[in-house]
């Protein structure tokens, strides 16, 4: 028997303010996300997916706080993302206004809607359903999200274009000294589509934000989603990604975290119809109490589906991460292959991290496999390279980029690729780890 949530009066009001301001078919499905979050209530040591989290840094004491602040702004310029001569289409995006720095192709649109202009019936029927997950609904703050959200954020990609499929698009995402925001983004891919995403997460000075994005696979459509997270030690950037897939469809989402004082990414993925794929890969390098967690639910729900999953983590100077991963193989979906594999390399003794991979098999003819390791580097490698005249600390750093590169080299937009190099990989630049 389910205890429903009592909310917090403020939290209360701010629903019922947004509810009046959404149009007519909007406030269905917010109502009945808002029915679902208070049956749940915020996470508490009972919600088993955030058993690993500081539930302290994933509520506000006051819902009323959605405002900016006047921080100044210019210690939070990220010369990291801001390029010059982007191969890419650019787009900036504050959870409110969109600044298109390209002209798009007719074949892909990038517009912004509020919660009283978005009556779209298609767009709304992307926000997943408790109906379509087999072992379990969304986690709280999703459905949180779906009752809160203000205004939406729509890419579409309505038919082949080479060029786009070539450049792809950048859509850098900040939030700075924000409290209590929610953002929505949908991504939705039309038949035989193929399309790259650089989603830039810049979180600064903001005590509670949390982004949820719904992406939608038409059959024989690809998308390659590619995540780059950074923050501080005062923000908690939450993160929620659902992912529906039709028949041979293929989906790539990468993520390379940098931490906050609390980074957590939800993943929901659907394998609908036979043929579909879905391959993740995650890298973070945490330092400095910073902390990183990824929940992931990954459902075979068709015959001739494959998955695999990849996660690599390195910790040092008391940071904290994890991986919850639980992939599920529906009672009629035969010939399904999967692969987990997460692998954490502890640099720090005051360091935790916490992997737990899981599977749940209702058929018979199936090839799964998941595992987790955890440890120090081998001393036997250190000596190896020490032996050759490489100093310790060197040895160390050497060691502990071949660690996480294999990750990154799944990035697959090469300008991307090197910024993140140069900023993850930054925190392993020789020096005492031990």
């Amino acid at each position: 028997m389910s205890v429903e949530f009592t909310t917090d009066s403020a939290l209360t009001a701010r629903y019922q303010s947004i509810l009046n301001k959404s149009h007519p078919h909007l406030q269905t499905l917010k109502t009945h996300a808002w029915n679902l979050f208070s049956k749940q209530g915020l996470p508490t040591p009972k919600n088993e997916a955030f058993q690993y989290c500081r539930r302290q840094h994933l509520q506000l004491e006051d819902w009323n706080l959605t405002q900016a602040s006047n921080t100044d702004l210019e210690g939070f310029k990220s010369a990291l993302f801001q390029e010059k001569n982007s191969p890419r289409f650019l787009a900036n995006y504050d959870g409110v206004e969109l600044n298109i720095l390209q002209d798009l192709p007719s074949a892909f649109s990038l517009e912004t809607f509020s919660a009283s202009e978005l009556n779209d019936s298609t767009l709304l029927n992307q926000i997943i359903g408790p109906e379509d997950l087999v072992e379990s609904t969304k986690d709280t703050l999703a459905y949180l999200n779906d009752a809160l959200f203000e205004n939406i954020l729509v890419i579409k990609v309505h038919k082949f274009d080479e060029d786009l499929a070539k450049r792809g698009l950048q859509l850098n995402l900040r939030q700075i000294a924000s409290q209590g925001q929610f953002s929505k983004i949908i991504i939705h891919l039309a038949p035989s589509v193929e399309f790259k995403i650089a989603l830039v997460e810049e979180v600064f000075q903001s005590e509670f934000h949390h982004l949820s994005v719904h992406v939608k696979l038409e059959e024989n459509s690809k998308l390659e989603l590619c995540r780059v997270q950074t923050s501080d030690e005062v923000s908690s950037a939450l993160t929620h990604i659902e992912s529906i897939q039709a028949a041979n469809s293929v989906y790539r989402q990468i993520q390379a975290t940098m931490g906050a004082r609390i980074a957590r990414h939800s993943i929901i993925n659907l394998l609908q119809e036979p043929g579909a794929e879905s391959n993740f890969f995650g890298v973070a390098v945490l330092d400095n109490k910073l902390q990183s967690h990824t929940h992931l639910q990954l459902e075979h729900q068709a015959a001739h589906t494959v998955s695999t999953q990849r996660f690599s983590q390195v910790l040092l100077d008391g940071s904290q991460g994890s991986l919850d991963g639980t992939v599920v193989v529906c009672r009629d979906a035969q010939k399904v292959t999967s692969d987990q594999l997460v692998k954490t390399l502890m640099l720090s003794e005051n360091s935790k991290a916490y992997g737990k991979p899981n599977l749940k098999i209702y058929a018979d003819d199936v090839k799964c496999a998941h595992g987790n390791t955890c440890g120090e580097l081998e001393d036997s490698y250190l000596f190896y390279l020490m032996s050759r005249g490489i100093a310790k600390d060197r040895a160390r750093e050497i060691l502990t980029r071949g660690f996480v590169e294999d990750i990154l080299d799944e990035i697959h937009l090469p300008i991307l690729k090197k910024a993140v190099d140069d900023k993850l990989l930054s925190r392993l630049i020789a020096k005492e780890l031990a």
